[in-house]
């Protein structure tokens, strides 16, 4: 089965023949039922499903092992070969993943330069990360003229993966000037939900600090980078959690923990809706450090309320108090309001 857009991205699987025979109709083209469905939502363009495979034979591809390694003169001489032989792709696989950038990108330009007839086919990269160049590589090869990227979601492959889908889509797609205009026509708002999707099927959950769509990619604990965020978030973030389709906790991404200074703890009690004194903020914050340095984990929202609720500020209920527009709660009502030592009323969403 074959998935082409109009507009010239192709989303397919190898061919394999069934039993002994020969003959191209008999001949399948796998897909899941999800790769599909995947296509579909990725795109809003017309895509045709072919089933024969005559008509996907303008689709043949050379892939070999491990042709980073071989000795150019004898890898230019195959690559002659098969594309005579009616070859339209060529996979330059870096099998091992012991290329750099530097190697690998040369690599594809010497074989256009050396290669008779490679005008006549689309070179492909086919990167593994080994020593964690995958992306890198990748990219290299694209900006070389490679104009096909084979790349995995999450970057699960064989041994440390292969070049990941979301790294290479979203570099190019946030430094283009660098990289000849080139682009995927992905739809990038999915690549969240698909990220989540492979990792649920496959039962392989990425790093939280993984790049793109780890836990950690959109969240910011240190308390030069809170302050820096609240100010501006272009001072800290090249990619907005919007392009891959993250909804986060709070806009700014903040997650409080014990590096977190004093714009961003209380940045979080406004969110939460608490509005306190400054004398006040001071003798909360010194406590909020206190148990911060001795949990060593993140500071969550129980936790807060939990600091506003302690012996420092001595609260008590004040049922007195009607509704306002404070955010939570069923209803949107406030139904008390914490009262603190020091004699400043404190409104609080029960």
């Amino acid at each position: 089965m074959v998935l082409r857009e109009d507009a010239g991205t192709i989303i397919y699987r190898s061919c394999r023949q069934l039993f002994s025979c020969h003959d191209a109709l008999q001949a399948e083209l796998l897909a899941l039922n999800e790769g599909l469905n995947l296509a579909l939502q990725w795109s809003n363009l017309p895509i045709a499903v072919e089933t024969d495979c005559l008509e996907a034979s303008n689709l043949l591809k050379a892939s070999d092992i491990d042709r980073s390694r071989s000795n150019k003169e004898f890898l230019y001489h195959i690559l002659e070969e098969v594309i005579q032989a009616g070859a339209t792709t060529i996979t330059i696989a870096d099998t091992v993943g012991s290329n750099l950038p530097v190697e690998y990108g040369k690599l594809i330009a010497d074989i256009k330069a050396n290669t008779h007839g490679i005008d006549n086919a689309i070179i492909s990269t086919h990167c593994h990360n080994d020593l964690g160049l995958a992306t890198a590589n990748t990219l290299a090869g694209a900006y070389a003229g490679a104009r096909q990227l084979e790349v995995t979601i999450n970057g699960i492959g064989e041994r440390a993966g292969n070049a990941a889908l979301e790294e290479v889509v979203m570099a190019l797609k946030c430094r283009p000037e660098l990289l000849d205009g080139m682009y995927t026509g992905i739809n990038t708002h999915h690549i969240t939900m698909t990220s989540k999707m492979v990792q649920e099927y496959s039962g392989l959950h990425v790093q939280p600090h993984k790049a793109i769509v780890g836990a950690n990619a959109f969240a910011h604990e240190s308390g030069i980078h809170q302050d820096g965020m609240l100010k501006y978030k272009g001072t800290y973030e090249i990619i907005s959690p919007d392009d891959i389709g993250l909804t986060r906790a709070n806009d700014s991404g903040i997650v409080l923990g014990k590096l977190s200074g004093r714009h961003a703890v209380r940045s979080v009690l406004v969110e939460l809706g608490y509005e306190i004194s400054d004398n006040e903020f001071e003798d909360f914050f010194k406590r909020y450090k206190e148990v911060a340095e001795k949990k060593k984990v993140r500071i969550n929202d129980k936790d807060i309320k939990a600091l506003l609720s302690d012996e420092i500020f001595k609260p008590k209920l004040n049922p007195s108090v009607g509704s306002n527009n404070m955010p939570g709660g069923a209803s949107g009502h406030v139904l008390g309001s914490l009262e603190t030592a020091h004699g400043t009323s404190t409104s609080q969403q029960q």
